[in-house]
């Protein structure tokens, strides 16, 4: 029988992107940085642009078509047989035209749903907050200064040393 022999522990290695830790500021969506909307940087065409030049494309049963727009397609061209060049140059623009105006619309439109979604978390918030609270009414400007400046003196832990300041004075 073999003895469990103690090891020294290692941290796992991440995968999931989204499981690492975010930076303060990170966008929550942002547009792709390709240099080739047209391949994604792969070399190969992507199969939803193909679908629009090539009649009845299936990945499953043609050939890849290779993108002739940033010269990625060339890693590819020693695959006899599996590769499709019918694409030009200039189709291949005009696919990378369409792909960047698609994702510059995907990215307005999350940016607007984050949006709404923020602003709909907030008004709620602030109507919770209201029924929670004992006040009747909001600060005026005057209040809400005076005590931010009381809130501020207790994070800094002078508080108390200001309020038997006030209270001798008084």
């Amino acid at each position: 029988m073999i003895d469990d022999e103690e090891f020294e522990q290692v941290l796992p290695v991440t995968v999931r992107r989204e499981s690492l830790p975010k930076p303060q500021g990170e966008e929550i969506f942002k547009m792709p940085t390709w240099n080739c909307f047209c391949c994604h940087d792969t070399g190969w065409v992507q199969y939803h642009l193909a679908k629009r030049k090539i009649r009845g494309y299936d990945p499953n049963i043609h050939a890849n078509p290779v993108c002739q727009n940033c010269n990625l397609g060339s890693r590819w061209l020693h695959l006899k047989g599996n590769t499709d060049k019918q694409l030009t140059k200039i189709d291949c623009q005009k696919l990378d035209r369409i792909e960047r105006r698609n994702w510059e619309e995907t990215t307005r439109l999350q940016f607007e749903g984050f949006q709404k979604n923020k602003q709909l978390i907030d008004e709620t918030l602030a109507q919770l907050a209201m029924r929670k609270s004992l006040r009747k009414r909001a600060r005026t400007i005057a209040e809400e200064s005076h005590a931010q400046y009381k809130h501020d003196l207790e994070r800094s832990n002078k508080y108390e040393s200001v309020q038997g300041v006030q209270d001798a004075e008084a």
